[in-house]
């Protein structure tokens, strides 16, 4: 791909930026070069993309594409509720920097999730016994991944 040639931005990093909410050609661009520099400038980059991998993984094992909102009342564990508040305010930040293509500004909130989602997957075992709790943690996983892909998949950027 001409980017790929023109702008050094590597394979797994198109991937990521396609796997996203579609765009213009010139946001796609940008994008692309938000999430290279953000890539080759964040040490904290395979946290993020294997916390984002276990998130897929999980809610592709869960098979269930009926799952409801997340129910704070099921919420059992501090980190659970930790990351549900992370996520709330973490939710606008996103939005306010992808309605002005502010990518960059957009990965470094997303990446502020990362100290909860680990906390949650040290501390929360997702695929609980009990039902209604389990369909409720992937629930909250779904609506991380949800928000993560309004900008790229993240889990497609890990580097070998």
């Amino acid at each position: 791909s001409w980017l790929a040639t023109e702008f050094a931005i590597e394979t797994n990093t198109l991937r990521a930026a396609a796997a996203g909410t579609k765009r213009s050609v010139h946001a796609f661009k940008q994008l692309c070069l938000a999430l290279q520099a953000f890539a080759d400038s964040n040490e904290n980059l395979p946290n993020l993309v294997a916390a984002n991998k276990r998130v897929t993984n999980l809610l592709s094992q869960s098979k269930s594409d009926d799952l409801a909102e997340v129910n704070q009342n099921l919420l059992q564990i501090e980190a659970e509720s930790a990351l549900l508040d992370e996520l709330k305010r973490t939710e606008p930040q996103v939005a306010s920097h992808l309605a002005s293509d502010d990518f960059k500004g957009a990965l470094t909130a997303l990446a502020k999730l990362r100290p909860a989602l680990d906390r949650f997957f040290d501390d929360v075992m997702v695929m609980d016994d009990n039902s209604e709790i389990r369909n409720n943690r992937l629930a909250l996983l779904r609506r991380i991944r949800s928000l993560f892909l309004q900008l790229a998949d993240v889990a497609l950027m890990g580097r070998a």
